[in-house]
């Protein structure tokens, strides 16, 4: 793209204008393919995750949301009342599904480490509720027995 200086009554500001325009118009739907590009990434990797590794909707969302470069929330509390389910909450979910969870689904759902995900097992088994663990093929697997 040529440098243009606009010079007062020779029209070439209203060129740099137009110049400008047709930058910015470019720019803008080049963003607009870019998001319709995430989107049908974000679908197939639903789909992805739901039909060849069959994880829960609750493990899919928070999967994606630690790959869209979002940082994972540090406090399992609300931010904001409304703000969506908790960590906690989300452990219970995934607890809950057949076949329950595994460590490393919880630490990935979670963005927590392994000893953050034990000490919430624990505070959960504390508070009540009654949380099997299974050994398969030597990978750890808990899950919420009613």
């Amino acid at each position: 793209m040529s440098e243009i200086k606009p010079d007062p009554g020779t029209g070439h500001d209203i060129e740099l204008v137009f110049r400008v325009s047709g930058v910015l118009n470019q720019a803008n739907s080049d963003l607009r393919r870019l998001a319709s590009c995430a989107e049908r990434l974000k679908e197939l990797a639903e789909n992805i995750l739901t039909e060849e590794f069959g994880r829960s909707p609750v493990f899919i969302s928070a999967a994606l949301g630690l790959v869209s470069g979002r940082p994972p929330r540090k406090s399992a509390r609300r931010a904001s009342p409304g703000s969506g389910p908790t960590k906690k909450d989300l452990v219970l979910q995934l607890l809950k599904q057949d076949g329950g969870a595994t460590m490393t689904d919880l630490q990935t759902a979670t963005g927590w480490r392994r000893n953050t995900v034990s000490a919430q097992l624990t505070y959960l088994s504390k508070l009540g509720h009654n949380i099997q663990r299974d050994s398969l093929n030597g990978d750890l697997r808990y899950q919420l027995q009613a």
